[in-house]
């Protein structure tokens, strides 16, 4: 009999599998950083057109050419500096396949977004973890650790934290480093400022998403921004036909109306100041660049599960790394849902 443990690769053994958070049916659901608007009816019933005309029996464009093109009209740059994927976390793989050998440095922040470190293992790649500050901010030990890396991977808006990362200290370690430097920018679109000057460095890879403010998370759509030798190499390594026709469609729809997206994210930005000067009258809350608060209570666990009771889906990140061990984190919903939200945790905190 085969013994499987015996074949597997050294490195895989010792990933543990992305914590998902449980899908509940609460009422309310702000634990994903998830949009809580859905698709424009506008772009649901072009949409409807188009696949109405899909050869279903065809392959996709493989390489997303038309998406690829209004991407990089939106950001003024080449649609061959364009590398389209599902999600952001697909083009973290290919980024790792194409660069990242076993017992090359990766140095990434913590705490962060919880796939960098099974990329790293992925890769097996030589992992260095690098403690964010107080203030949960880039430091000086990061710009250190980042001079001999061969990638180094920023988060900003920071996720679960919320924060941008100081963009004098990023160029510091874009500009002291051989490596590259990986920024994923998920969150950018409700944040003031974003890393895209930064492009002007060969050795800078921007991630964006479809998932967050584009309303689509379900269609698991993202792209990387960088130069044209970065985007070919990643693209040496990418699977073919990796984006259906369907969510290439949805993807150039969503910038085709990119003004009634830009509507919601302002409503988003509106709703986040109300929901933190309330939420800071009840809890201890950390400032946010995202669509999403990080707060503490005392016991996470009871106050998450009580939560739950009332019908709000929170997420409890008290377990992700020691900074956070008092730490829920809730996304901006709609007016509705954050008032309902305020009032559920003041009676969970009765």
């Amino acid at each position: 009999m085969t013994e499987i443990d015996v074949l597997v690769r050294d490195s895989i053994k010792q990933i543990k599998e992305y914590s998902r958070p449980p899908i509940l049916d609460t009422g309310i659901k702000l634990n994903q950083n998830e949009s809580p608007y859905g698709l424009p009816l506008e772009v649901v019933r072009e949409f409807e057109k188009r696949l109405a005309k899909l050869a279903f029996n065809r392959y996709p464009e493989g390489s997303s050419e038309k998406l690829r093109i209004k991407i990089a009209r939106k950001f003024k740059t080449n649609p061959d500096q364009i590398v389209v994927g599902c999600g952001i976390d697909e083009i973290l793989y290919y980024l790792l396949m194409a660069f990242v050998e076993k017992g090359d440095k990766l140095v990434r922040p913590v705490p962060s977004f919880g796939m960098y470190p099974i990329c790293a293992q992925v890769s097996a790649a030589k992992d260095v973890p690098v403690q964010l500050s107080d203030k949960f901010d880039l430091t000086e030990e990061f710009v250190t650790q980042s001079k001999d890396a061969k990638m180094t991977i920023i988060c900003s808006p920071n996720n679960p934290t919320g924060n941008c990362m100081n963009k004098k200290l990023i160029e510091r370690i874009i500009q002291g480093t051989l490596g590259l430097v990986v920024i994923d920018e998920a969150y950018a679109d409700f944040a003031e400022s974003d890393c895209m000057d930064f492009l002007k460095y060969d050795n800078v890879i921007l991630l964006r998403t479809f998932s967050k403010a584009g309303s689509f998370a379900s269609g698991r759509l993202g792209f990387s921004v960088s130069s044209k030798k970065i985007a070919d190499y990643i693209n040496r390594v990418r699977l073919p036909w990796n984006v259906s026709a369907m969510v290439q469609e949805l993807g150039e729809l969503i910038l085709d109306y990119e003004p009634l997206f830009l509507e919601k994210i302002e409503q988003i930005k509106k709703d986040r100041n109300v929901l933190l000067s309330e939420l800071k009258k009840i809890v201890k809350t950390y400032p946010t660049d995202c669509n999403f608060f990080l707060f503490e209570v005392k016991d996470p666990k009871k106050v998450f599960e009580k939560l739950i009771s009332e019908g709000v889906l929170t997420r409890n990140i008290s377990g992700n790394s020691p900074r956070l061990k008092n730490c829920l984190r809730v996304c901006v919903g709609t007016r509705e849902e954050n008032e309902k939200f305020l009032r559920a945790l003041k009676r969970c905190l009765e």
